[in-house]
């Protein structure tokens, strides 16, 4: 596992530079503590933490799809049982028949939102994460 300190500092650094640009991972360390077998280990671990949050996303990006799906469809319902519900003139069915409307139109919105933004989002957030997995690290020992 990676120090979450390590890991905010790398995510904001990388963050000024364009998401089409390579990365390089420079870290300079004392002469002494110069071990090829942990400097291997070291940049495994790199790539595995950044290759397990780009699996964890792609998980995310599929619950969202799923959701929005469920939501969509949960939404056309509520809207047309309120269409079919609105000619009663009965003040409980009327109020009951708004409430579906807004509840039809804030589900369809949570579908949009999800597919438009929070995928969007994640999309991105696996951009940069594979900037890291692809990144050239080297140990600099002085």
């Amino acid at each position: 596992m990676l120090d979450p300190e390590l890991v905010a500092y790398l995510e904001n650094v990388a963050e000024d530079i364009p998401l089409k640009e390579n990365l390089q991972v420079n870290f300079i360390m004392p002469k002494r503590v110069f071990n090829e077998k942990t400097e291997y280990t070291s940049r495994q671990v790199f790539i595995n933490y950044f290759s397990h949050m780009i699996h964890l996303n792609r998980r995310d990006m599929k619950k969202t799809v799923r959701q929005s799906i469920i939501y969509m469809i949960t939404g056309f319902f509520f809207i047309t049982i309120a269409y079919l519900t609105q000619g009663i003139s009965n003040v409980p069915f009327e109020i009951f028949s708004q409430g579906l409307f807004i509840g039809g139109w804030v589900f369809i919105w949570e579908a949009i939102s999800g597919i438009f933004f929070k995928l969007s989002s994640l999309r991105n957030t696996i951009k940069r994460y594979q900037r890291f997995v692809d990144s050239e690290i080297i140990y600099i020992y002085k």
